[in-house]
């Protein structure tokens, strides 16, 4: 296309119209930089002739000759001619700077402008000089003839000292000027002359001096001083104050200290103004208890090592008696808030206690002292909820001596409260298992049994709970294993009129003789039925028991009779049957007995033939006394019991009920257990 073709045309000549465009605005651009630079240069040439000229008058003013005398107008006249020279030389400042970044840019020599600087090392001198001499000047006047009682000594005295310190520094710098030398010099002696007085004003200005401070200063002085009759340091100095210096900065040292002293203790008194109590509600309850006490028992312990600090100074005596009233507080609130601890954490143990009405039955004294404390307790906290200030809260009438008798009254009743549990404890042994929060659950709900429920595990190592009746008769017990045992008769709770102790030591003697009970019928059936039923209509532990006492007298039979061969297979086809009754459909405490009955059936297999291979022949030997045995036998009041024997020792079978769980039989030969 005829477009396409001028374009690849266009491409080729480009180029050189492109160089010839450059080159043209190089030569533009060049021209341009010369007639900056000379603009610059002509800047520059005119903005030194100004500086020069400058110069002029400012040397003029900086050599000028001082008068010996200068008033404060003289002074603000040279300051004020200062901050024009000041201005002037700030803006040629700003013109140098501005003709040196121009410099930069055109990429040229800077100007370092000498004269511009030199005047404004030699003006700084002299301005500090007069700015100084006239600062003094103004506030000499103030401090010397003005009320001394508004003046501030510790501020002066940092001023002064930092202006002698410049004109001390001037003085030096200033060699080169002796006009300003000597103007200089009149200055520092002026602001030594006033340095002399600078201890007198700390002293008059001291916070703290009073009326019976001034006195003590007019007798040292031998005439009435007061700031009313003297308000300015000159009429104190023409009094001839500083004649008695010395006693006068004992006196005002005195004064301060004293001040510091009411200023602490105003500030510790303020510090409880926003301190409160935290209060929190008692359970469901109408009254309140305290909480969150380590801050204030903080504070208060600070504050009491304060004021007990306070009280060694030897100025604490112009303070009176506020400060000894101050710390007496103090104490007093701190073993207020001690008794107040103490009688509230006894308080909750005791109140949900005697909250009970079967415990106030049966503890009516301990019960009346209490409710003694408890109406006190919340009369106080109804007081502390109204105004928790902790200030205020302490101040009600009487407080520790009214604390201090509810703690030996809650001593008191916690005391008989301990006689009365050890009185159970004694009564019904098995309660030594219950700690006394258990014990009390159980003595507070009298008339409910069923709370007994939870704690007969620990009285009773085999009972998990017993069975009550809708009557509330007590007819069978169950083991952990759920395996229920029937009573030999029926427990009455309700009989024993609210006296736990009495029902389970009913239940405890109820609970043997049941056990003994089903031993002896378990006994009485062990070769009326097979034994691979008899296992299964006993208890566990009466099965395990039994079958120790049939092993002890079958043994004893093959022994006497030289057929323990015989016997020995025996067991094991006892092993055998049970062995296959495990593995049938059984309930879980069923297959624990059988399964606690095979180890115990294996153990005796095991001993069998022990005593088979030693060749045991006699009863008297020690291989067969060696074992434990199980015998029926009748003691001298002819009562059947369950004895266990082992060599020479003969142990009564306590026949505590222990649940349907194995037991740990051991062989002393074989060195075996089984569990």
């Amino acid at each position: 296309m005829p477009d396409d073709i001028h374009l690849n045309s266009r491409t080729f000549v480009l180029p050189g119209e492109v160089e010839k465009v450059l080159d043209l605005s190089a030569a533009r651009l060049a021209v341009v930089r010369d007639n900056l630079e000379m603009a610059l240069r002509e800047k520059r040439v005119e903005f030194e002739k100004y500086v020069k000229e400058e110069k002029k008058g400012f040397d003029a003013f900086r050599l000028r000759e001082v008068r010996d005398i200068l008033t404060l107008e003289d002074l603000k006249e040279k300051v004020d001619t200062v901050n024009t020279i000041y201005e002037t030389l700030e803006n040629c400042s700003k013109e140098a700077k501005a003709i040196n970044i121009d410099e930069q840019l055109l990429q040229i020599d800077v100007s370092n402008f000498q004269t511009l600087a030199a005047i404004i090392e030699k003006m700084d001198p002299v301005e500090k000089l007069w700015k100084t001499a006239y600062e003094f000047e103004k506030n000499h006047e103030t401090w010397m003839f003005g009320p001394f009682m508004d003046l501030n000594a510790d501020t002066i005295k940092e001023e002064v000292e930092s202006m002698a310190k410049i004109i001390h520094k001037l003085t030096r710098q200033l060699s080169a000027n002796p006009n300003a030398k000597r103007a200089a010099e009149q200055m520092r002696v002026k602001i030594d002359k006033f340095k002399v007085f600078l201890p007198l004003l700390d002293c008059i200005c001291r916070q703290g001096l009073e009326q019976r401070h001034w006195e003590l200063i007019s007798g040292k002085l031998g005439k009435p001083c007061n700031p009313v009759m003297y308000p300015s340091l000159k009429e104190m100095i023409d009094i001839d104050v500083m004649r008695i210096q010395a006693e006068l900065e004992e006196i005002s040292n005195a004064a301060g200290k004293e001040f510091e002293l009411n200023n602490q203790l105003i500030q510790m008194q303020n510090e409880w103004k926003d301190i409160r109590f935290e209060i929190m509600q008692y359970r469901d309850s109408d009254t309140h208890i305290l909480s969150a006490l380590d801050d204030i028992q903080t504070l208060l312990d600070d504050q009491v090592m304060k004021s007990q600090a306070m009280g060694r100074s030897p100025f604490i005596a112009a303070l009176g008696t506020k400060a000894d009233d101050w710390e007496n507080k103090l104490v007093m609130m701190q073993d207020i808030l001690d008794a107040w601890t103490s009688v509230q954490s006894t308080w909750m143990y005791l109140e949900p206690i005697f909250s009970s009405e079967d415990i106030m039955r049966q503890m009516p004294v301990e019960g009346r002292n209490f409710k003694s404390v408890d109406k006190i307790w919340r009369r106080i906290m109804k007081h502390t909820v109204q105004d928790p200030s902790v200030i205020a809260a302490t101040d009600y009438p009487d407080m520790l001596p009214i604390f201090k008798k509810a703690i030996q009254e809650l001593d008191g009743v916690q005391k008989g409260l301990n006689t009365y549990l050890e009185q159970k404890r004694l009564f019904f042994a098995r309660f030594f298992f219950l700690s006394n929060d258990e014990l009390l659950e159980i003595l507070s709900e009298t008339k409910d049994p069923l709370r007994v429920q939870p704690h007969l595990k620990k009285c009773f190592e085999g009972i998990e709970m017993l069975t009550f009746e809708d009557n509330m008769m007590i007819s069978a017990m169950i083991s952990a294993e759920q395996e229920e045992v029937a009573l030999i008769r029926k427990i009455d709770p309700n009989s024993a009129n609210g006296l736990v102790e009495l029902w389970l030591k009913d239940v405890e003697t109820t609970m043997l003789e049941s056990i003994h009970e089903q031993m002896k019928l378990a006994w009485d059936n062990y070769y009326k039925t097979p034994r691979i039923n008899w296992v299964l209509n006993w208890p566990g532990q009466v099965v395990q028991s039994i079958s120790c006492m049939a092993w002890t007298y079958e043994v004893e039979y093959a022994i006497e009779t030289n057929d323990l061969s015989n016997y020995l297979e025996k067991c094991n086809g006892q092993i055998s049957e049970l062995v296959s009754l495990v593995r049938t459909d059984l309930s879980s405490g069923e297959r624990i007995a059988i399964e606690a009955l095979i180890v115990l059936d294996v153990h005796d297999k095991d001993v069998v033939k022990y005593m088979l291979d030693e060749r045991v022949s006699t009863l008297t030997e020690f291989d067969w006394i060696s074992q434990l045995r199980y015998y029926w036998k009748i003691n001298d009041e002819n009562m059947e019991y369950v004895c266990v024997s082992m060599v020479v020792t003969d142990v009564k079978y306590g026949m505590e009920y222990l649940g349907n769980v194995p037991r740990l039989i051991v062989t002393p030969l074989t060195d075996r257990c089984y569990r």
